[in-house]
C-alpha cells in the first residue's frame, strides 16, 4: 500500500494529485512536480528564472522534509525550461541545494 502526503510547507494542491507518494515499505518516494508557488499558491519570481528556480528547490526540499527526507535522497531531477542560458546562470542556486553525485 503507499501513502500519500500534502506537506503544509507547501502550496495546497489545486488538482487530483498529492505532493508526494510513498510505496511500501517507505523504499521508493514519488514527488509530484514542483513549480515557483509560495505557500498561498502565489507565483513567485515572474519573470526571474533565479528565483523560480530557489522557489522550486525551496518547495522540493520542504515536501522532502515533512517526510524525513532531504535533497542528497534524490535520485532524478527534471528542469523544465524555455532559456538556455537562464538555465545555464541558474546553476549555482542548484548547488546550493545538492553536492556531487548531483541527482
Amino acid at each position: 500500500m503507499s501513502k500519500s502526503y500534502n506537506p503544509a510547507a507547501v502550496w495546497k494542491p489545486f488538482g487530483a494529485f498529492s505532493m508526494v507518494k510513498i510505496h511500501e515499505g517507505g523504499q521508493l518516494v514519488h514527488l509530484k512536480g514542483q513549480v515557483s508557488l509560495d505557500r498561498e499558491g502565489q507565483i513567485v519570481g515572474k519573470g526571474d528564472m533565479r528565483a523560480q528556480v530557489r522557489q522550486t528547490l525551496e518547495n522540493i526540499k520542504a515536501v522532502l522534509a515533512a517526510i524525513g527526507g532531504e535533497m542528497a535522497d534524490i535520485v532524478s531531477l527534471t528542469q523544465y525550461t524555455t532559456d538556455i542560458e537562464r538555465f545555464m546562470a541558474s546553476g549555482d542556486i542548484r548547488k546550493e541545494f545538492f553536492s556531487e553525485p548531483y541527482p
